[in-house]
């Protein structure tokens, strides 16, 4: 979003919640949903390649969710937010096609019609105000151009060496900027002060395969699309100077799910938001990460362990190395401390803290120590089933399937149970008078 267009935006929301005489406490939300990025993709988990200094420089005033979880694809992941259900329970597994006639069902009640029954403005202006961000970044598209970035961006980026992995770093960075500019915007807003800011992947980067983003999940097992860690496991943070005990970063599981009950309540989702403001242990303790009837694959957690039902064979149950030189010269924390965000922060702040927080302890907290057998693959395709214990083993390189046949057994309980109250899939056809092409170049409704 243009820093422009969102300065006006933010101004017109401020200016009618005034003429409107609105005079609410509760705070203003904003989710930045960042599309396809990887966990070696931003610099907030010690990857050192493409440095992210602002939001390096908000999440070391955030609580980093560290376990934090969502769908293997943009889609469902998108679903799961707006609905608090997870994919069995609202239908949409896949992405959805341009111009497709399928969608979440009209009865089902969205994050922001449940914002406004609490009285927020959720379309154009007001306040308090949600503002969703679905970032394109870093999605690519298909050929004959799959990877598009600014050149002052990718300029940034030529020690890598690779010229696709340097236009994603340019993507990236642009993506970065932007949190800049949001930064900036609610400054000059005067909306800091009382603002909730949640930033999350959707899914997993796509290192393989046709889409390819030349994104990487390393240290974690699998691509985008599968169901293992690297898919699943997102970049997250949220701030607000409305949290208690927050910079830290956070082990509590969480799934993409818990932001609608979170911010009000509902359905598969687990209000999460005492965990947040508070330290204490989550309410959650078991996610259904899916269960997928036409390819025979499912997965889901409880407590440290994590169950896979099947798997997707070489390449997609790979792990894959990071493609290109290490990374530029400069400290992270010196990037960090001159970016945008930083200086808002230090001007809202008013105190040495964002310094402080500037050290790398808090990444060292985030970053996933595969321990002494990190560069190995250690896996076989076409098991019936995967059983790890992620606190132990995060990048899922000890099947315990055979010898921990209790807990298999115990795991595909639940998905029975699981499966039992699963909704049929939504799945709907591609509809030509919906493209742009019939809406003077547009996405817009056309029935």
């Amino acid at each position: 979003m243009p820093a422009t267009f969102l300065r006006l935006f933010l101004a017109a929301g401020t200016i009618a919640a005034v003429c409107g005489g609105i005079n609410s406490t509760r705070p203003h939300i904003v989710f930045i949903f960042a599309d396809d990025l990887g966990w070696a993709d931003t610099s907030l988990h010690g990857a050192v390649q493409i440095p992210t200094p602002n939001m390096d420089a908000l999440a070391s005033m955030s609580v980093v969710l560290n376990n934090y979880y969502v769908q293997q694809e943009c889609t469902p992941s998108r679903a799961s937010l707006m609905t608090g259900l997870f994919p069995i329970h609202h239908g949409l597994h896949y992405p959805l096609m341009p111009a497709s006639t399928s969608g979440l069902p009209l009865q089902m009640k969205l994050l922001p019609e449940h914002l406004k029954d609490l009285g927020y403005e959720t379309h154009m202006v007001g306040k308090p105000m949600f503002l969703y961000l679905a970032e394109q970044a870093t999605h690519s598209a298909y050929s004959p151009v799959s990877l598009q970035a600014p050149d002052a961006n990718v300029e940034k980026f030529t020690y890598i060496g690779d010229q696709n992995r340097a236009i994603y770093a340019g993507m990236v960075d642009a993506l970065d900027q932007s949190i800049g500019s949001l930064m900036e915007a609610l400054e000059e807003a005067g909306m800091l002060s009382n603002t909730l800011l949640v930033f999350s992947a959707d899914n997993g980067a796509l290192p393989y395969g046709p889409g390819q983003n030349y994104g990487f999940n390393w240290p974690l097992r699998g691509t985008k699309l599968s169901l293992w860690e690297g898919s699943l496991r997102a970049a997250a943070f949220v701030w607000s100077p409305l949290l208690d005990n927050s910079p830290r970063v956070s082990t509590d599981l969480m799934h993409v799910s818990d932001w609608l009950p979170t911010l009000y309540s509902a359905a598969d989702g687990v209000d999460m938001w005492q965990a947040l403001h508070m330290v204490g242990l989550s309410p959650r303790t078991e996610l259904l990460h899916d269960i997928d009837a036409d390819a025979g694959t499912a997965a889901i957690r409880y407590e440290d362990y994590k169950l896979v039902v099947g798997s997707y064979g070489d390449p997609w149950d790979g792990r894959y190395e990071v493609i290109g030189s290490s990374g530029p010269q400069r400290d992270l924390d010196e990037m960090q401390a001159e970016s945008r965000t930083a200086r808002v922060l230090s001007r809202f702040y008013h105190d040495p803290r964002l310094v402080e927080r500037g050290s790398s302890e808090w990444r060292r907290e985030a970053t996933v120590d595969c321990g002494r057998d990190a560069s190995t693959t250690n896996f076989a395709s076409g098991e019936p089933s995967y059983l790890y214990n992620l606190k132990e083993d995060p990048c899922e390189l000890h099947n315990l399937a055979n010898e921990s046949s209790k807990m298999v057994s115990f795991l595909l309980e639940k998905l029975s149970a699981y499966r039992e109250s699963a909704r049929p899939e939504i799945v709907g056809d591609v509809d030509e008078r919906g493209y742009p092409e019939k809406h003077n170049g547009v996405w817009a409704p056309w029935e």
